[in-house]
């Protein structure tokens, strides 16, 4: 078993080619006759598990090959249909090593055909939990699927699959990853591994729309004190996933440290500079609030102080305008009265006219200079008007 499993790593170190390379044109169309051809074969042909895993290791290296974001025209779609029609049939196989290396190929996929989704939803999610209990076995480095798990986490971390387990509404599968990385990370030496843990946990954080209270424990228990020393990668990880995520994570961890009663002092420093900042934050903007209506008191007082200056000096004004217009006025009607002694003294014993009625018209027929034209309808009341029925959202 063990010099079988160096055959497969020496094959596919010597095989491999990195998948941003770019094949000339014959290169690639023989890769796609080997990848039609190796598909077909794991659908047809019945293998032992070591021979399976073999030809599953030859797939996974044509993948690689196979540029990411290739246009997916009806030729590529040919090509990649047997090999994924062979993946899928085997997601449920017994065997630990061959479900791993399953979940390489189809890992690989998923990077050829981002952002698109290369299966349905219900193999999406049967594939997630293939990955994420492949994400346990990191621990042991042993086996025929241990370089298999290092390249997938890797290809995972840079093609954000991370998000589409929010999509398919995977949030007890993205905490049981957390658990996994954080309790695996303290055997891993390899910076690689870490960074791409670190990578993929800090865009399921900030892709969230909603964080999910149990993974928000899970990060706090990594960053115990105490686990400073039991756990110290497990702990820095913790730590600087919090921190990277600290805009995002700010709300939910204040209420989860109000509501659970949490003491900063059992904790890394980061948790406490969070809610602090947050606090600061808070404070400053309530002060800012309290300036503001502050300012806008000071500058109604001063329009008010204003306004009672320009109105006290224009009622000084119009008074001496009212005094000089009634002197006038009075000094007119004093004219006038005494015109209208001298015109009624000349018209002693003189017919004087009567003034007679105005015709009687109907209202109707009055013009509007001459009064209210009532001629319009009288309005309808608004409890009248017919309401309008609201369609129904089907």
């Amino acid at each position: 078993m063990a010099a079988s499993s160096s055959s497969l790593k020496g094959k596919r170190t010597s095989e491999n080619v990195a998948s941003d390379d770019v094949l000339s044109e014959d290169a690639e169309k023989q890769l796609y006759t080997h990848l039609i051809r190796t598909g077909k074969s794991l659908l047809e042909l019945a293998y032992t598990n070591e021979e399976l895993l073999q030809e599953l290791d030859k797939l996974e290296n044509l993948l690689s090959k196979v540029r990411q974001g290739i246009k997916q025209n009806k030729t590529m779609k040919k090509v990649l249909r047997p090999a994924k029609k062979a993946l899928v049939g085997l997601l449920g196989h017994g065997e630990l090593d061959v479900k791993i290396f399953v979940t390489s190929c189809l890992t690989q996929l998923m990077r050829i055909t981002a952002p698109n989704e290369p299966l349905e939803d219900d193999y999406m999610k049967e594939y997630f939990q293939l990955a994420v209990m492949a994400c346990g076995k990191l621990s042991c480095m042993t086996g025929h699927g241990y370089l298999k798990v290092l390249s997938m986490l890797q290809v995972f971390a840079d093609v954000h699959l991370c998000v589409v387990m929010w999509d398919l509404e995977l949030d007890a599968l993205l905490v049981e990853l957390f658990q996994k990385f954080l309790n695996t990370i303290q055997s891993i030496q390899l910076p690689v591994v870490i960074s791409s843990m670190e990578k993929i946990m800090i865009m399921a954080i900030n892709s969230s729309d909603e964080m999910s209270l149990d993974l928000l424990l899970v990060l706090l228990a990594s960053v115990k004190k105490e686990n400073l020393c039991l756990s110290p990668f497990s702990f820095k990880i913790g730590e600087r996933v919090l921190e990277k995520c600290a805009p995002k994570l700010e709300p939910y961890l204040q209420e989860a440290v109000s509501c659970m009663g949490i003491s900063f002092g059992d904790y890394a420093n980061i948790v406490a500079s969070i809610c602090q900042g947050a606090t600061q934050r808070e404070n400053m903007d309530a002060v800012k609030l309290q300036v503001a209506a502050a300012s806008h008191r000071e500058v109604g007082q001063l329009q008010s102080s204003k306004s009672q200056v320009n109105k006290s000096t224009s009622d000084v004004r119009n008074k001496r305008k009212f005094d000089a217009n009634s002197t006038k006025a009075l000094h007119h009607c004093d004219q006038i009265s005494k015109q209208i002694d001298v015109d009624e003294t000349k018209k002693v014993g003189e017919d004087v006219p009567v003034v007679k009625k105005r015709d009687g018209r109907h209202s109707s027929l009055l013009n509007s200079e001459e009064g209210y034209d009532l001629s319009c309808p009288p309005v309808q009341n608004s409890h009248s008007r017919k309401r309008r029925t609201r369609k129904k959202v089907q």
